[in-house]
């Protein structure tokens, strides 16, 4: 993933469902703690990923082949991303 990533120069996301079990629960951590090390946002719903990536593309400017222009996206404040 970090290798598209580099490729590409668009970030990668992730969305991570947290167990419903207690079981599972240190190996959950363990996964979201190497994402993180290895310098992947690691979100727990698609709701905060939607999120994430609505104001990651914000922050980037409009995608070149839109039709649409994004208004007024001038800074991002990336506490709103939790």
């Amino acid at each position: 993933m970090k290798e598209a990533m580099g490729k590409t120069g668009k970030p990668v996301l992730l969305a991570l469902r947290p167990p419903e079990d207690p079981n599972g629960l240190m190996e959950f951590l363990d996964a979201q703690q190497a994402f993180v090390d290895a310098g992947f946002p690691a979100l727990y719903s698609m709701r905060q990923l939607a999120r994430a990536m609505f104001w990651v593309m914000a922050w980037k400017g409009p995608y070149p082949y839109s039709r649409r222009p994004v208004k007024n996206l001038q800074t991002v404040d990336t506490r709103l991303l939790c």
